[in-house]
């Protein structure tokens, strides 16, 4: 909303992989926020919808639900399955996190491509935050098997 008022009528609707506007459109609000909007839904769906599904689908024991250890998961009360999952919604709402702040830094880059400030997006800028969140699921994959063997160890 913030750089709305400040685009001119034509912006840039894609960029090529080195970050240069390959095609442009007519300034409308369809154009300006739909990228917002899929990032909010997104978002949403990472930080919270995906968190209560797997809680939910921990509490009733799904076979649906793919964790490791998961004979062990099976013998665990409903509340610990929800607890041994909480790892898996964290690195999912760090995710979210992740993926909020890269579609900012496009659609910021957008507008400053758009006013001629910047000639392209800055690769380093795009491809840095998908490192980024490629790198925190790597580093948060070892965790998530923990929480079952946390909760198993709790029963002992």
């Amino acid at each position: 909303m913030w750089l709305w008022p400040g685009l001119p009528e034509q912006i840039p609707l894609h960029f090529d992989g080195a970050g240069s506007p390959d095609r442009f459109g007519a300034r409308s609000a369809l154009h300006w926020f739909l990228l917002p909007g899929v990032a909010t839904l997104m978002v949403l769906l990472f930080a919270f919808v995906l968190p209560l599904w797997i809680a939910y689908l921990a509490r009733r024991d799904s076979p649906y639900l793919n964790v490791p250890q998961r004979a062990e998961l099976s013998k665990l009360t409903p509340e610990a399955r929800v607890r041994a999952v909480e790892p898996v919604a964290s690195m999912l709402m760090v995710v979210a996190a992740e993926l909020s702040l890269l579609f900012a830094l496009l659609q910021f880059g957008t507008a400053q491509v758009a006013k001629g400030s910047w000639e392209q997006l800055p690769t380093a800028m795009v491809f840095g935050t998908l490192g980024v969140l490629v790198a925190t699921t790597l580093i948060w994959l070892p965790f998530l098997g923990r929480g079952v063997r946390s909760e198993l160890e709790r029963l002992r």
